[in-house]
């Protein structure tokens, strides 16, 4: 007969070894593909945000304040740039980034506040003259070990617009 006092500790043991699956895999990698920039000068400053507030501190800078969950200055390669973000748990995360030609550290704008860089956002959201986009608009939830977000910058009339691709290699569960 198995007394009580070696029974408690056996159960719990046995019930938290089963649910060591469910939590093993609660984070991933977002990997960021970025494409046809206007040329191979400086780096890609990339910030990955995991908050409205702190999203919103960023207005025309990726995240001199320190205020990402992650950040990166990326070189550019073939007018490309690609990034991982390692280790990062599941939950909902707006990324921006901007083209520094200069690697100054820099997002320029003008006199008219309107930015001189090429920038954007995930989800290719519709930005403001200013180049602000909502977080709501920026935002897209992760819950996938490997994600790739692919975004394609556009020349047009030598303003940079882009289009962004999302692209997972595990398929979503529902």
């Amino acid at each position: 007969m198995i007394k009580r006092r070696t029974l408690c500790p056996l159960l719990l043991g046995l019930i938290g070894f089963s649910l060591v699956p469910c939590f093993a895999n609660e984070s991933g990698k977002i990997t960021v593909h970025i494409n046809n920039l206007r040329n191979n000068n400086g780096v890609v400053r990339i910030a990955l945000f995991s908050s409205k507030k702190d999203f919103d501190k960023s207005v025309h800078s990726i995240d001199q304040e320190g205020n990402s969950f992650a950040k990166a200055a990326v070189p550019v390669k073939d007018k490309g740039a690609v990034f991982t973000f390692d280790d990062i748990p599941y939950g909902d995360y707006a990324i921006k980034f901007f083209h520094d030609e200069d690697n100054s550290g820099k997002f320029k704008i003008n006199l008219f506040g309107i930015p001189k860089v090429e920038y954007q956002y995930s989800n290719n959201p519709d930005t403001t003259m200013f180049g602000m986009a909502p977080y709501e608009n920026a935002k897209f939830h992760f819950n996938n070990p490997d994600l790739n977000l692919i975004i394609e910058m556009m020349q047009i009339n030598s303003h940079p617009h882009s289009k962004i691709k999302i692209r997972s290699s595990v398929p979503n569960q529902q």
